[in-house]
């Protein structure tokens, strides 16, 4: 029963360490070390395969859509009523008036 047991009193600082000191051993982990490498050289990796100036030509040749961006443009059209309305308004432009203010205009 828990009534016969006497409580015992926080240990001191001293009887710690000395534990500790005589059982440090229990409280450490083996040391592991590992070490992986891979030694390559230059011959072992490089491709001594010929490619000829024909053979680069003819890939890029069949992949040249793959070597392009096409062109993209906006175009803008304003359409007039009459050839009078559209002299005024490329006037207005060569005057410096943007092309927004024409539309709105």
């Amino acid at each position: 029963p828990k009534a016969l047991v006497e409580p015992i009193a926080a240990p001191s600082d001293s009887v710690l360490s000395a534990y500790f000191e005589a059982n440090k051993k229990t409280y450490a982990a083996p040391e592991y070390r590992k070490f992986s490498y891979v030694r390559l050289e230059p011959v072992d990796i490089m491709d001594t395969t010929a490619v000829t100036d024909s053979q680069v030509s003819d890939d890029y040749n069949k992949n040249k859509a793959r070597y392009t961006t096409p062109e993209l443009r906006t175009v803008e059209q304003l359409v007039f009523k009459t050839p009078d309305a559209a002299k005024a308004a490329l006037d207005s432009l060569k005057a410096g008036a943007t092309f927004d203010k024409l539309v709105t205009a």
